[in-house]
């Protein structure tokens, strides 16, 4: 176990969610500042296939049942802005380093300091979660916003992508591992069901 109730396989398999995602939009000719929306979508995408079926297999367990294969959505909120202020940290973190250069400063000392830096941001997002949703706010609309509104940020500027870079295949290899692994775990588990149309 590491920091109580967190698992470390945990921690690395998100580190190795972030890293990759973060590889993979460094080779799209997106402006700096909708990466880290991009990094934060592809990192759900990931999360929204494993957790449901993560439960099932023992990973972990959560104290109440939610409304996304019994998953709470207030989980998607929470890593939105963990990864989203990862990101942005890390990103733009080397603008303000002596001399704008990478270095051991901004390959070391700044993702250290962005874990910390992240996990106080989500608590002060999660403040804010709490805010709305005791004031009768749909815990859907809560989650959902910021999702909707990145993936349209994204969308509008993705057509323009760089296409004449080559994407080193192991990167997008282990988010698509991830993904294909726990959606095939969702159906074959029967966790899932197939529409009767689809399954016969």
């Amino acid at each position: 176990m590491f920091f109580g109730a967190v698992p470390l396989c945990i921690s690395v398999s998100w580190g190795i969610i972030i890293y990759t995602a973060l590889e993979t939009t460094d080779r799209l000719a997106l402006p700096l500042l909708l990466r880290p929306l991009l990094d934060t979508l592809l990192a759900l995408t990931i999360d929204l296939a494993m957790d449901a079926v993560a439960i099932r297999l023992g990973f972990w367990t959560w104290g109440m049942d939610g409304a996304w294969f019994g998953v709470p959505l207030g989980n998607f909120y929470g890593w939105f802005w963990v990864v989203l202020s990862f990101s942005l940290l890390v990103r733009l973190g080397p603008l303000w380093l002596p001399g704008r250069r990478q270095n051991w400063l901004g390959d070391i000392v700044l993702p250290v300091l962005a874990v910390p830096l992240s996990v106080l941001i989500l608590i002060q997002a999660l403040a804010v979660y709490g805010w709305l949703v005791q004031r009768g706010l749909p815990v859907w609309l809560v989650v959902g916003v910021p999702i909707v509104v990145s993936a349209l940020a994204v969308l509008s500027r993705l057509r323009l992508a760089r296409q004449d870079q080559p994407v080193d295949l192991l990167i997008p290899a282990v988010p698509l591992f991830f993904l294909l692994f726990f959606l095939s775990t969702l159906f074959w588990d029967g966790i899932a069901q197939l529409p009767v149309s689809l399954s016969s």
